[in-house]
């Protein structure tokens, strides 16, 4: 969970493209990275409310927060 596979794959397409791309660990505010195991089951009732504590936390207010954080460098 966190910065998945897919968030580097559209990054890299974007970059591609020409747009500056910055990919973020969603989960920084809960957990330093690794948030989860490799390959986490979420069929897992623990795996599955670990991951959902963490995106619960996850609102529109904290990404503009961390857009404009990041963008302010």
């Amino acid at each position: 969970m966190g910065l998945r596979p897919a968030f580097r794959e559209m990054a890299e397409r974007l970059a591609q493209s020409g747009y500056a791309v910055l990919v973020i660990n969603p989960f920084y505010r809960k957990k330093r990275a690794p948030t989860s195991p490799p390959n986490p089951d979420l069929d897992d009732p623990a795996t599955r409310a670990a991951v959902m504590a963490m995106a619960a936390g996850l609102t529109a207010d904290t990404a503009l927060v961390d857009a404009r954080a990041l963008v302010r460098g």
